[in-house]
């Protein structure tokens, strides 16, 4: 739902009722707020006319119930390349989870970072979002990269073991005797 303000078109969250609302304009962002008083959205303060602000994080989730039609949105004409191809290449479910993967990692970072953490998810062959956000964990955790490990062409001889049964059957046996 679009709120008009100044000329300008503010858009708020898609979970709201179109109710009363009222607005907080400061210098630079301008608070869409409920009946209440209680803040629905957050926008940054457009100046001019016929200018549109929106938020896409919570529409994300809503995207991912008819992923088919993602495509036709301005969401989809903003998003980074690297994310329109996998988008692309992904069946309904693939991209479903694709984007419910794309909302985890908006809700924290942005943009930049969620492209990056796919790119190297790709780079090491992984196609599926779990993989994609364990990539995008470790980028953003704080630990230590761990190199892979160098081992030496030749492993030790170990000698091979011959199970022999009938040594625990006469312990058992004798075991049982003394019954």
């Amino acid at each position: 739902m679009y709120v008009l303000i100044a000329m300008n078109f503010i858009l708020t969250t898609p979970l709201q009722k179109p109710v009363f609302r009222n607005h907080c304009d400061t210098c630079d962002k301008v608070y869409i707020l409920n009946k209440s008083y209680e803040l629905i959205v957050e926008h940054p303060r457009l100046y001019g006319n016929g200018k549109e602000s929106m938020k896409w994080l919570p529409y994300i989730e809503l995207m991912a119930k008819r992923p088919t039609a993602l495509k036709y949105t301005s969401f989809y004409d903003d998003l980074p390349e690297n994310w329109r191809k996998y988008l692309n290449n992904q069946d309904y479910e693939g991209k479903r989870k694709g984007l419910l993967s794309l909302h985890k990692m908006l809700s924290t970072d942005d943009m930049r970072t969620a492209s990056e953490a796919l790119t190297f998810a790709l780079s090491k062959g992984v196609r599926d979002t779990d993989s994609i956000l364990a990539g995008y964990r470790t980028l953003n955790s704080n630990a230590q990269q761990m190199q892979p490990m160098q081992l030496k062409n030749a492993l030790i001889d170990m000698p091979s073991l011959q199970t022999n049964n009938c040594k625990y059957d006469q312990l058992f046996q004798s075991e049982t005797n003394s019954l």
